[in-house]
């Protein structure tokens, strides 16, 4: 980042706020080339939530940060809803809930703006040849790309 080395303006968007628990910069948003700093609220146990107090987000790091032109943005939170379809003989209680634990930490661990999200992946996630062979998983809506300005959460998990 020009005038400010990549990560400073997570730094600053994390120190100005404590709404703030999260934050990714984004080079060359918009037609102008401005810095996106997206930021989201809350965390993976109580919830995520998007923040309210962003001018004062962009007025603290305009305080601290170098001159450059950037712009701040709460991410809009994006419930992704997931059907799972297992074997007659592997729909269990024990293997839906290790499938929960997975997309739960899943979604803890690699959740976040400017992401694809598959269908495939879960399923590569929960099969594995030995408690479960084989699943149809199913994304609400198809596979999803996830914006510089949204951040995708667990939304209900269906099973058929």
């Amino acid at each position: 980042v020009e005038n400010g080395k990549a990560g400073d303006f997570i730094s600053w968007a994390l120190a100005s706020s404590s709404e703030v628990s999260r934050a990714w910069e984004f080079k060359n948003f918009n037609r102008f080339g401005a810095l996106l700093i997206t930021v989201l609220g809350g965390n993976a146990s109580s919830g995520f939530m998007e923040v309210s107090n962003i001018k004062h987000i962009q007025n603290y790091i305009e305080k601290v940060a170098p001159p450059v032109i950037f712009t701040v943005k709460s991410a809009e939170i994006i419930e992704i809803n997931i059907s799972v379809d297992l074997l007659p003989e592997e729909d269990t209680i024990s293997n839906r809930n290790k499938i929960k634990e997975t997309f739960n930490l899943y979604f803890e661990e690699r959740a976040c703006p400017d992401m694809h999200i598959a269908s495939q992946t879960f399923r590569d996630l929960i099969v594995d040849a030995t408690s479960l062979t084989d699943a149809t998983i199913t994304i609400e809506g198809g596979d999803k790309y996830i914006t510089q300005l949204q951040f995708p959460v667990l939304g209900v998990i269906t099973w058929l």
